[in-house]
């Protein structure tokens, strides 16, 4: 039997072409359409992350506003430097008030901070114990932040009378 030329390449041709069309066509293209899928894919899965995000804005501005409204709060309890005779002059008055004999009533340096100073005060004071305890829930209840950075608390020889010894901080504005 005699094998002839072109039934030979016709078979070749015929098994030939789809397995190069499949190397140089469909392969290609496979990978190029898996690429583009993984890159919607991806894009999908940051548009959706994107979305949750967005839900959270509406929860973030009212963080933001309810944030501001206390720094305003603050800034409210916090006096400018020019209105510290004022809380002096209220704190000298709630010590008068209770009948406190008020021995040292000095300022000390003031402790400056990127937003706010504070005014160190020494105190000592002589009073009975009712009389300290209610100094200092009136001064609690001064509407200006202040506090109470050390406390010595020492009886005297006179009966019922107690020696006090206080820095307080006054915290204000910088000019």
């Amino acid at each position: 039997m005699k094998l002839e030329f072109k039934p030979i390449l016709f078979l070749v041709l015929v098994i030939g072409l789809p397995l190069a069309s499949y190397f140089w066509v469909f392969r290609p293209a496979n990978v190029k359409y898996d690429a583009t899928v993984a890159d919607i894919e991806a894009k999908e899965q940051r548009l959706q992350n994107l979305q949750q995000a967005m839900c959270y804005l509406d929860d973030l501005d009212a963080e933001v506003n309810d944030l501001g409204e206390a720094v305003l709060f603050f800034e409210d309890k916090i006096p400018a430097e020019h209105e510290i005779h004022n809380i002096l002059t209220q704190i000298a008055r709630i010590a008068s008030r209770h009948r406190m004999e008020t021995r040292l009533f000095e300022t000390d340096t003031p402790q400056p901070s990127t937003q706010y100073s504070a005014l160190p005060i020494r105190m000592e004071i002589l009073s009975d114990f009712d009389s300290y305890y209610a100094f200092l829930t009136e001064l609690e209840q001064l509407p200006r932040i202040t506090r109470i950075k050390q406390m010595e608390l020492r009886t005297t020889d006179q009966d019922g009378i107690i020696n006090a010894k206080l820095t307080l901080n006054i915290f204000y504005q910088p000019s």
